[in-house]
């Protein structure tokens, strides 16, 4: 009796080896390497000699899975490797570790999918008993690679985008986003960070003008970029005003002033005291946009003396006109006996007094009065 219980016992723990499902394994590799599938299910069946067994690999095209038949084998005959895979049979073998473990070779981005293996037991087992498998989820990680931004609206980039309209930027890229962090920067600051390569302005205004970059990496590459220009339709703007301006007498004197508008800056004004100014008149030069360009919103006027003299100085206003409105900015000269100093960014006997402003080199939405004053 005591025997009897013993043997039905010990049929009950077999039949829960070989029933129990193995534990589903997850394989992280890098693109270019070689990765091996192991059958787990062929533990399974360790006490039933198996007769042929199949590889299926799944994956999942938006919301729809694939299933696909890679390789399978039949007692008596060899591995067969199916064309219906995107890999050539060259490019898998059997591993010579076990007959049921397969090779991909070199695998790509593409290879991310969950892979199935099936073993089939002798023909007079019950199917429960008949049929083990097991399960690998591989996910291929490649280093990130940015190739372009999408702009949405287009119309964005040429024509620009009315204030207080949204727009959309789309990093577009090559490679493993699973550990990536996108960067954007706009005119040269980072505006946002995160893990998506979308970024959406709901409200957009002048300031919002300029270069954006997007900026990828992830953990297996170097950080790689792409640019786009966005526009925002508005009146010319300046950033800041400077007050009062130390000049020296009888000195070369350059005034520049910055603007940016979109569409671009059509004429410029420079005026003292009020009264406009004229080139060529009272030893003056006027340089009108020497920096415009067709797809950039700065635009650039500059006021030059040969010899800065006593009734040149007072009030001047530089005036930005397009056809969406009129903005001017407003300083006043006046006269200093102060020395260059070398200290503090002069050379010999040049003096130059500029913008403190970051935004000066990488950002056409500044506004900057250089003075260039030379001994004579």
């Amino acid at each position: 009796m005591f025997i009897c219980c013993f043997s039905f016992s010990f049929f009950l723990y077999l039949h829960a080896v070989r029933l129990a499902a193995t534990s589903d394994v997850e394989i992280i590799a890098t693109a270019g390497h070689n990765v091996t599938l192991k059958c787990g299910a062929t533990k399974l069946m360790k006490k039933i000699s198996y007769l042929s067994w199949t590889w299926t690999r799944t994956s999942t095209d938006g919301d729809v899975d694939e299933r696909t038949l890679l390789a399978e084998y039949n007692e008596g005959n060899n591995v067969i490797f199916y064309d219906e895979w995107e890999h050539n049979a060259r490019q898998i073998s059997t591993s010579p570790d076990s007959d049921a473990d397969i090779i991909i070779l070199n695998v790509k981005p593409r290879d991310t999918a969950s892979y199935e293996c099936n073993v089939y037991g002798k023909p007079f087992r019950r199917p429960s008993e008949d049929q083990k498998s097991s399960t690998t989820r591989l996910r291929i990680e490649s280093p990130i690679n940015v190739t372009g931004i999408e702009v949405i609206p287009e119309e964005a980039v040429t024509k620009g985008v009315e204030s207080n309209q949204p727009f959309q930027l789309e990093c577009i890229f090559t490679g493993d986003s699973a550990s990536a962090e996108f960067v954007w920067l706009h005119n040269g600051e980072v505006y946002h960070y995160d893990n998506s390569p979308t970024l959406i302005v709901r409200s957009s205004d002048w300031t919002m003008d300029g270069e954006w970059v997007c900026q990828a990496s992830n953990s297996l590459g170097s950080v790689t970029v792409a640019t786009t220009v966005i526009h925002v339709i508005h009146a010319p703007q300046v950033l800041r005003e400077y007050g009062t301006i130390p000049v020296g007498i009888d000195r070369e004197v350059t005034l520049t002033c910055e603007f940016s508008a979109w569409p671009p800056v059509e004429k410029f004004n420079w005026n003292f005291e009020g009264d406009t100014l004229e080139d060529e008149v009272d030893n003056l030069r006027i340089f009108d946009g020497v920096l415009q360009t067709d797809n950039s919103s700065l635009g650039i006027t500059t006021l030059s003396f040969n010899s800065l003299s006593d009734h040149h100085l007072g009030e001047y206003e530089c005036v930005a006109l397009n056809e969406i409105g009129v903005e001017s900015a407003k300083f006043t000269t006046k006269a200093t006996d102060d020395e260059p100093d070398l200290a503090e960014g002069h050379h010999g006997d040049r003096q130059m007094v500029q913008s403190t402003s970051s935004h000066m080199a990488s950002t056409p939405l500044s506004i900057v009065f250089v003075l260039i004053l030379c001994v004579f």
